[in-house]
C-alpha cells in the first residue's frame, strides 16, 4: 500500500506539472447526509469542524477531531485500548454516533472505539451538546455526533496523502489516503481508502516500567486500520437526489497492560474490528413546498476478543484466558418529510425503524446466544421565524424499545433457554428561542428533554457470572437548560453557553449480594458549567482560538460519590501563522484538570498540558508537505489510571490534490 501511494503521488505531480489547478476545495458537503430541521435558517446551536481544517491540523481520526472542542474531553487507553468521548459528562452510550445521519454504534453495549473513524474519510463533522434535534432518532440523552461524507462536484477529482509516523523509539508506522471521485451530468462518483499501520508507540522518556522495551516502546500497542467507500449517485437537481453508498472499517489492535497497583493486568488483544454498513439516501421533492428524505440501512459488526495468559500471547490454558465474538446486524430505515408551506414555518416529521441484533460467544466452547430489540421512533419539529430578530424551534418526539428475544446458556445441562422479554418507552421535546438583534449578535435560550434506552448488555448480560439480568431496565433521561450568546464578524467570533442539567433514573450497578451485582435505575446527577469559544483574526491571514469548559457534577443523593473520568477544567488554545501565503504554522496547547479514576474517590488522574505543533507548505496550488509534532514536550501523562499515554511523537508526510 505505501509503495502504491507513494508511486501514484509521484506520477500525479508529473501530471500537475502539465495542468495546474486554482481550486482550494476537492468537494463539498453531501447534504443528505445533514440532519436539520431547516435548511433557510441557521437555527441549530452545533459546533463542527470541516475536513480541511482536520487535514491542516494533522486529525488521523475522529478522536483526535473531536478533542479541540469546547465542552468535549476525549479519552484513550483503557481495559479495551478505545478511544472514549464525553460531552458535558455523558459518555458515549448516551451519545449518538451516526454517518450521513445513519447510527453506527454498537448495538450490544452502545459503546464504540471512536479512533477506528479515520477522518479523511469525512467533509464534515458536526456535534450537538444538548439542544439536539429529534429528528436524529432515540439516545441523544447527552447530544449526537454526525460524520457527514462528501459530494464531488467537477468531472475528475483526486486527494492522496502518504506519511510516515515516528516516535522516540525512531519509526513506527504509516498513513496513506486516497480519494478519487467524478462527476458527469446527472451522476456521479466517489471512492476512497484509507490506511493506519502502527507497529508500536514509545512512552515518554521520563516513564520507566519493567513491563515496556528497553526503548520506551509501549508492549503490545500496535494498530492496523483500513478504511474504505463507494459512492454512486443521481442527481437531477437540487432537491431529487438518490445515492447509494457502502463502508467498510477493518481494524485489528493491540491492548497494552494495565501498569497500575489496583487492578489485575490482562493480557488481550484483538485481531478483529470490523465495521460494514449499505445505505440508500434519497430527497425527492414532493409539490412546491415539501420534500421527503429516506435513509435505508444495513450496518455489520464483527469483533473478536482474544484474552491470554502471559505477556507471551501464545497460550490459552489458564481460568481467564479465552476468546469472545460479537456478530452484530442491524437494519434500519428512517423518512424526514420537510414542508414549508406555512407562512415562515419549517415543519419536518420524522420516522425511523431499527431491528437490533447481537449475536456472542463469550468463550471458545461455548455455543451462540442471540438477542435482538425493536426501536421505532416518532418525531415532529417546528423551526417558526416570528420576525427578523426572534426564532423558535419546538419539537417532540415518541421512542419505543421492544425486545424481541435473548437467550441464556446453562453448562450444567448444556442447553440454551429463553430470557424474558421486555419493553420501555420514551418521550423527548425541545423549545428553543433564538434572538438575533443585529446580523452579528445571537442570543437563544433553550430547554430540552432527552433519553437513552438501556442496551442489550446492561439488560442481560452476566459478565461472567458476576451480575443478575435486569429485562425490565427502565430509559435515562436528562432536562437540559442552555443560555447562549454569540458574535460574529470577520475579526472576531465569540461563543458562550451556560447550562445546567438534571438526569435521573441513570444507570448503575448495585450489589444484590457480596459477590453479584445488577444495573437498575438508581443514579442522579446534577451538573453545570459553561463552555467558551473565542477566535481572532489577526492580520496577514494569522487566526488565533481559545477554547474552556467548566463542569461541575453531582449525585444529589450521595454527595461523596465521584464521577469517574470527568475533569472539572477544560483549556484549549491554538495559533496559526501564515508566512507568505505559502506556509501554515500552527501551534496548539491543550490542558485537562485531574480526575477520579474510581467513585469511592480513592484514586484520581493527575491533569495535564500538552503543546503540539505542525506546519503546512503549499509547494504549489496542488501539491504540500506537512509536518505535525504531538507532545512535544514528551510530557508524561494519562488518559485513565495505569494506563500512560504517547510520548512526544511525530508524522511526514505529502499531499497532492487535482481536479478538473
Amino acid at each position: 500500500m505505501k509503495k502504491f501511494v507513494s508511486l501514484l503521488i509521484l506520477f500525479l505531480s508529473i501530471i500537475n506539472m502539465m495542468a495546474q489547478n486554482d481550486s482550494d476545495t476537492i468537494s463539498q458537503v453531501f447534504e443528505l447526509g445533514e440532519v436539520s430541521v431547516s435548511r433557510k435558517v441557521d437555527y441549530e446551536p452545533v459546533i463542527s469542524r470541516s475536513r480541511e481544517e482536520l487535514i491542516r491540523h494533522s486529525n488521523n481520526n475522529l478522536s483526535e477531531s473531536l478533542q479541540e472542542l469546547p465542552g468535549i474531553i476525549v479519552g484513550r487507553g483503557g481495559a479495551r485500548n478505545e478511544s472514549t468521548i464525553f460531552i458535558r459528562g455523558f459518555d458515549s452510550r448516551q451519545i449518538s454516533l451516526l454517518i450521513d445521519g445513519v447510527p453506527v454504534y454498537s448495538n450490544y453495549d452502545g459503546n464504540i472505539d471512536i479512533s477506528r473513524f479515520l477522518s479523511w474519510n469525512y467533509e464534515k463533522i458536526t456535534i450537538s451538546k444538548g439542544f439536539t434535534s429529534l429528528l436524529y432518532g432515540p439516545n441523544t440523552m447527552g447530544g449526537a455526533i454526525n460524520l457527514i461524507t462528501s459530494k464531488p462536484m467537477n468531472p475528475f477529482e483526486i486527494d492522496v496523502y502518504s506519511g510516515l509516523k515516528f516516535g522516540r523509539n525512531g519509526y513506527n508506522g504509516i498513513v496513506e489516503n486516497l480519494r478519487l471521485g467524478g462527476k458527469s451530468g446527472n451522476l456521479f462518483y466517489l471512492g476512497g481508502l484509507s490506511y493506519h499501520n502502527l507497529k508500536s508507540w514509545s512512552l515518554s522518556k521520563s516513564y520507566q516500567d519493567e513491563n515496556n522495551l528497553d526503548d520506551g516502546t509501549r508492549d503490545n500497542s500496535y494498530e492496523l486500520d483500513l478504511n474504505g467507500n463507494l459512492r454512486l449517485g443521481y442527481s437531477i437537481d437540487e432537491n431529487n437526489e438518490y445515492v447509494l453508498t457502502y463502508n467498510r472499517m477493518d481494524g485489528e489492535k493491540g491492548i497494552p497492560v494495565y501498569e497500575g497497583d489496583i487492578q489485575s493486568p490482562r493480557y488481550w488483544q484483538m485481531p478483529d474490528w470490523n465495521k460494514e454498513s449499505l445505505y440508500f439516501s434519497s430527497k425527492t421533492a414532493i409539490g412546491k413546498n415539501s420534500s421527503l428524505i429516506s435513509r435505508l440501512y444495513i450496518d455489520k459488526f464483527y469483533n473478536l476478543l482474544e484474552s491470554y495468559d502471559d505477556s507471551s500471547y501464545s497460550t490459552q490454558t489458564f481460568r481467564y484466558a479465552f476468546n469472545s465474538i460479537y456478530d452484530d446486524k442491524t437494519y434500519g430505515a428512517n423518512l424526514n418529510y420537510s414542508f414549508s408551506g406555512i407562512d415562515n414555518n419549517d415543519v419536518s416529521i420524522a420516522t425511523q425503524f431499527k431491528r437490533d441484533i447481537h449475536t456472542e460467544q463469550s468463550g471458545t466452547d461455548l455455543p451462540f446466544l442471540n438477542f435482538s430489540d425493536n426501536i421505532f421512533s416518532v418525531a415532529i419539529e417546528d423551526a417558526y421565524k416570528i420576525n427578523k430578530s426572534l426564532n423558535l424551534i419546538g419539537g417532540v418526539s415518541w421512542n419505543l424499545k421492544s425486545n424481541t428475544g435473548a437467550e441464556e446458556y446453562f453448562t450444567n445441562e448444556d442447553s440454551i433457554a429463553k430470557m424474558v422479554s421486555g419493553s420501555d418507552r420514551a418521550m423527548n421535546y425541545r423549545l428553543g428561542a433564538f434572538l438575533l438583534p443585529s446580523i452579528y449578535h445571537k442570543i437563544s435560550l433553550s430547554l430540552s428533554a432527552n433519553s437513552r434506552f438501556s442496551t442489550l448488555k446492561e439488560r442481560y448480560s452476566y459478565r461472567l457470572g458476576r451480575s443478575l439480568p435486569n429485562p425490565d431496565l427502565g430509559a435515562e433521561r436528562a432536562n437540559h437548560l442552555i443560555l447562549g450568546y454569540s458574535f460574529n464578524n470577520s475579526l472576531l467570533f465569540l461563543n458562550t453557553e451556560i447550562f445546567h442539567i438534571n438526569s435521573k433514573n441513570k444507570i448503575a450497578y448495585t450489589n444484590v449480594d457480596p459477590n453479584t451485582i445488577q444495573y437498575q435505575n438508581i443514579e442522579k446527577s446534577l451538573s453545570y458549567g459553561t463552555d467558551f469559544q473565542l477566535g481572532i483574526s489577526l492580520k496577514a491571514g494569522h487566526k488565533f482560538r481559545l477554547n474552556y469548559s467548566y463542569l461541575y457534577i453531582e449525585n444529589p443523593d450521595d454527595p461523596e460519590f465521584k464521577f469517574i473520568d470527568i475533569p472539572n477544567h477544560n483549556l484549549g488554545m491554538s495559533l496559526e501563522i501564515i508566512i507568505k501565503e505559502k506556509a501554515l504554522f500552527n501551534f496548539q496547547y491543550s490542558f485537562i484538570s485531574d480526575r477520579y479514576s474510581y467513585t469511592d474517590g480513592s484514586f484520581y488522574t493527575g491533569g495535564y498540558g500538552l503543546l503540539d505543533a505542525g506546519l503546512n507548505v503549499e509547494l504549489n496550488s496542488s501539491l504540500s508537505l506537512q509536518l505535525a509534532v504531538n507532545n512535544l514536550l514528551d510530557k508524561e501523562y494519562f488518559y485513565s489510571e495505569g494506563y500512560p499515554a504517547e510520548g512526544i511523537n511525530a508524522r511526514l508526510g505529502v499531499r497532492f490534490t487535482f481536479e478538473k
